[in-house]
């Protein structure tokens, strides 16, 4: 499944009016319009006794990707339930332990789908950025 979900990231990613990715085939990163770089990882849902959903991020800081894409499958690890989009300065642990309700720290970066991150790549005209001043 991670090979697909990179793969249509990309796809979206370069579908983006003047947007550039590249895989580097060494790291596994994404770098975006040679301006920052992006891991996606995947991360299995567990079930705790008690029935509560548990997921279990870890992040790869020799890599040291600028964004992480934490990937949390559903209950059957079969299927995409939401996504974590998080800048990897945001996140000081080397695995971060997540649940259904995380509180804002976590919580603010989680997505339904990756429109968030797309947003991030797209390129602007000049004269749009400058109407914003």
């Amino acid at each position: 499944m991670h090979p697909e979900i990179v793969k249509q990231t990309i796809e979206r990613i370069a579908a983006l009016e003047a947007t550039t990715v590249i895989a580097d085939p060494l790291s596994g990163l994404l770098r975006v319009n040679d301006e920052f770089t992006v891991s996606i990882v995947i991360v299995r849902c567990s079930t705790t006794p008690a029935g509560s959903l548990r997921w279990k991020i870890r992040f790869d800081r020799g890599r040291d990707p600028d964004i992480t894409v934490a990937v949390r499958m559903n209950h059957d690890n079969h299927s995409i339930r939401d996504y974590l989009i998080v800048p990897t300065a945001e996140i000081t642990d080397d695995v971060v332990r997540t649940a259904e309700a995380n509180g804002i720290a976590i919580d603010a970066y989680l997505f339904n789908t990756l429109d968030s991150l797309f947003s991030l790549a797209e390129r602007a005209k000049l004269s749009e950025a400058m109407s914003w001043t």
